[in-house]
Order: C-alpha cells, then sequence, then structure tokens
C-alpha cells in the first residue's frame, strides 16, 4: 500500500478593527493598505501594519492511501489530518462474496474507518461502475449503505465531478468545520 501525505500552510491576515476604531482611522484605503501589509500615516504618526495585523495561520494536513484491507494501518498517519483520499475498489456486498483474499477494501471499511477517527473529510474514489447498474454516482452511495454512514458521521455527500461511467468517486465532507476543507 502506497501512502502519500501532503501539507498546506496558509496565513490569513485580518484587520483588528478594535485597535483601528482606538485610533480614528477611518474605513476605506487605510484599512486596506494596512491588510495588504504596508504602513500608513495618520494623524502625523506612523501606523505598522504589524500593530493591527492578526495573523491566523492554518496548516491543512491530506493523506492519500492506496487500497488496502486494513484501512485502519492508516490511523496515526491520519491523526491530524483534515482529509484522506482513498481507494475503495468494492462495494460491502462484492466484498462479501469475494472474501478477504485480493485484499482489497470496501466503501463501508473505509467510511467505518474515517467515523472512527473522526476524520472530517473524506474522499473514496475507484467505485467501478461494473459492480452496479446506477449512472449517478450518488445512487452507489445510496444503494450500498455509504449514505447512512456518512450521514450518521456528519458528513455532506457530493459526486466527484469527474465521475464515468468506469470509475466513480464522491465527498464526503464537512465534519470538522475547524478543518473544513
Amino acid at each position: 500500500m502506497g501512502l502519500l501525505a501532503s501539507a498546506a500552510t496558509q496565513t490569513q491576515r485580518k484587520l483588528n478593527v478594535d485597535v483601528l476604531n482606538q485610533l480614528k482611522i477611518p474605513k476605506g484605503k487605510l484599512w486596506g493598505d494596512l491588510q495588504q501589509g504596508q504602513n500608513i500615516e495618520w494623524n502625523g504618526q506612523s501606523v505598522l501594519s504589524q500593530d493591527v495585523l492578526i495573523q491566523n495561520t492554518q496548516s491543512v494536513y491530506a493523506i492519500v492511501g492506496g487500497d488496502n484491507d486494513q484501512p485502519e494501518l492508516l490511523s496515526n498517519a491520519c491523526q491530524d489530518a483534515a482529509l484522506l483520499i482513498h481507494e475503495t475498489t468494492y462495494t460491502q456486498s462484492i466484498l462479501d462474496k469475494v472474501g478477504a483474499g485480493p485484499m482489497h477494501s470496501s466503501a463501508k471499511m473505509v467510511a467505518e474507518f474515517a467515523e472512527s477517527i473522526q476524520l472530517p473529510n473524506l474522499i473514496a474514489t475507484h467505485l467501478s461502475a461494473r459492480y452496479h447498474d446506477a449512472q449517478d454516482g450518488r445512487s452507489i452511495v445510496w444503494r450500498y449503505g455509504y449514505r447512512p454512514l456518512c450521514r450518521n458521521a456528519g458528513y455532506r455527500i457530493y459526486p466527484s465531478p469527474n465521475m464515468s461511467k468506469t470509475k466513480l468517486s464522491f465527498v464526503c465532507s464537512a465534519r470538522n468545520k475547524d478543518k473544513n476543507l
């Protein structure tokens, strides 16, 4: 099983409105300049942007895991992750028929794993259309029980914009607002 981790860090600068109001700096261009990191002159004084900005830095970690029959092996890697992208070769009914021999995962296995570690965002991919007769990725979610798992865990379901008849994926997202993508 291959594993890829990716991190992105974003810094947002927000004006400290209380400080700006105390200094009686009017809203408008001066506020915009300060927010862009530029220092300004106001009432004969220099106002440093760093003194009126609140910086919020947020890191988001994503894990991309290959198909495996034990998604819980990713527990440590997913500990601080905001997103897991995981292959789900089978629906649960097909996995039950095929058995554990091929060592592939099902959408249900991955969803239960994501729920067990309270993962904020999950993308399940590689659901083959040959295992169902629906043309819409959402219907495979409903038909094979992934939808209730996502809903019960507080996820929303989105069909992938790149769905085709041979390869489907869907996104379950926004479990936890502070790690929302």
